[in-house]
């Protein structure tokens, strides 16, 4: 009689699966963004491709990190230098998220001294939403500044630290892109000082766990996001990567 049931069991499990009642894929979202989580992730979960899809929306960087630590996410929508510097290569990007049809920004450095101009920055200290590590951002830093160098790096874990930050005199500098800028500046008491623009870096991607390769051929659904949901993670289209 026991084995009966665990047959019966393990035949109810397989019908449950076939007809794909067995556990939705789950998708993990992490943009530095002004927006409330919640938010997001509700606006996600009216639209018919991001419905068949179990979905948490992260603000911070290493909340994201703890939970893929533990159960890594099947699909991904993380800033494409999280793509870009990840050491384990957890996640492949598949396709790219796009503003007015432009596939790449630029950061802004702004300060709120003038003395701290462009001639000064490997003295100062540079703030910035934590994306990726201390480390990688460092070196990704650097790159975007087409080799210049802060003498510190400090990361903060939402956009919204930013500008207190440099109101405060706790960096010399900060780090922003052009669509938190424009939602910031909106409450400043006193305008910064924009510094420079880095070199063009893509906006955020749509990507897989990259153990799982098969996903990959399943990313051309999310083509169709609608309206509601691009407007929700900031962007107002999507497109397969250049080069693919």
């Amino acid at each position: 009689m026991k084995h009966q049931k665990i047959c019966v069991l393990s035949l109810l499990l397989l019908f449950f699966s076939s007809i794909g009642l067995a556990g939705k894929q789950s998708l993990g979202v992490f943009l530095a963004s002004e927006s409330n989580p919640l938010d997001v992730e509700k606006a996600l979960k009216k639209d018919k491709i991001f419905s068949q899809f179990d979905i948490t929306v992260f603000a911070q960087y290493k909340d994201f990190e703890l939970a893929v630590a533990k159960v890594p996410f099947d699909i991904a929508i993380l800033p494409s230098i999280y793509f870009k510097t990840s050491k384990d290569k957890a996640y492949s990007p598949g396709l790219q998220f796009t503003r007015k049809g432009e596939m790449h920004f630029r950061y802004q450095v702004f300060s709120m001294d003038k003395d701290w101009d462009i001639k000064r920055l490997g003295e100062g200290s540079i703030g910035f939403v934590e994306e990726i590590d201390r480390q990688q951002a460092k070196v990704l830093v650097k790159d975007l500044l087409d080799g210049k160098e802060f003498k510190r790096i400090k990361p903060v874990p939402r956009s919204q630290d930013l500008y207190p930050m440099l109101a405060l005199g706790n960096s010399n500098y900060i780090m922003i892109s052009p669509w938190v800028w424009e939602s910031v500046k909106r409450d400043l008491v006193a305008e910064p000082n924009k510094v420079v623009t880095t070199l063009e870096i893509p906006y955020p991607q749509l990507g897989y766990l990259t153990k799982k390769g098969e996903l990959a051929k399943g990313l051309k659904d999310f083509l169709a996001i609608g309206k509601d949901a691009l407007e929700a993670l900031g962007f107002d289209g999507i497109k397969g990567l250049e080069g693919k």
